[in-house]
């Protein structure tokens, strides 16, 4: 498939599970926890945004 497609189990493709995992794991907590929905926009700390669940 080339040289562009990140396989599996490499340093870059464990790296990006990480952060999709503590992405998810924030947006978990902040729903249950607070009604709140987490974003992130860029580049943290400036990109990070906690929303209620009602607000569009």
């Amino acid at each position: 498939m080339g040289t562009d497609i990140v396989k599996e189990q490499t340093p870059e493709y464990l790296f990006a599970d990480a952060v999709y995992s503590f992405i998810d794991l924030a947006q978990l907590v902040a729903n249950r926890l607070s009604k709140k929905m987490f974003w992130l926009i860029g580049e943290a700390p400036d990109g990070i945004a906690w929303r209620d669940v009602d607000e569009k």
